[in-house]
């Protein structure tokens, strides 16, 4: 794979280093744990339950996330696949096989149209979608029906890790 071909296409889109991906067992310990070092302080914690409906790649699962940032510039996010919700999810397979630590780099794209692009350029030059979902607003939101989130995680062979492509409505 040319990975130099792929760093220049999220370059070219606009897309943005968003934050770094760890995956846990238990996000209260790895909360604990690096907030010993320095830099490290404030999380903010959510769970998501990702439905059926949701899901255009991989099984229904729940998760949930911490966010930090680190000395103010670096987000970090702690994702936990919540027991008994998520068995056969790609993260919980990625954790009984490789156990904590480092799972993906997300980018973020500015434009819709620009994530979809990147998405399809990265399975032309044979990278996997492995997880991959969407959100729509809520029927109590002024964006009723439109599209919230969508994401999608890229296995980027051989390194191990995974790329996550991400847009997010601008009124999120």
């Amino acid at each position: 794979m040319e990975m130099e071909k792929m760093k220049q296409e999220l370059e070219k889109s606009g897309a943005i280093l968003a934050h770094v991906g760890f995956l846990t067992y238990d996000n209260d310990k790895a909360m604990e744990r690096l907030n010993q070092v320095p830099g490290f302080g404030e999380w903010v914690s959510d769970a998501t339950d990702w439905s059926e409906e949701n899901m255009i790649v991989g099984p229904p699962n729940s998760i949930r996330c911490s966010n930090g940032t680190v000395w103010g510039s670096v987000n970090v996010e702690l994702v936990q696949p919540v027991e008994g919700k998520s068995k056969g999810t790609h993260f919980a397979e990625y954790l009984d096989k490789s156990g904590e630590g480092l799972h993906h780099f997300c980018y973020k794209f500015p434009e819709y149209d620009d994530f979809k692009n990147a998405l399809s350029y990265m399975l032309d030059l044979g990278c996997k979608d492995v997880h991959h979902g969407k959100l729509i607003f809520g029927a109590d939101s002024e964006y009723a029906g439109e599209l919230l989130v969508e994401f999608c995680y890229i296995a980027v062979e051989p390194s191990g890790l995974y790329i996550e492509l991400n847009w997010t409505h601008p009124n999120a």
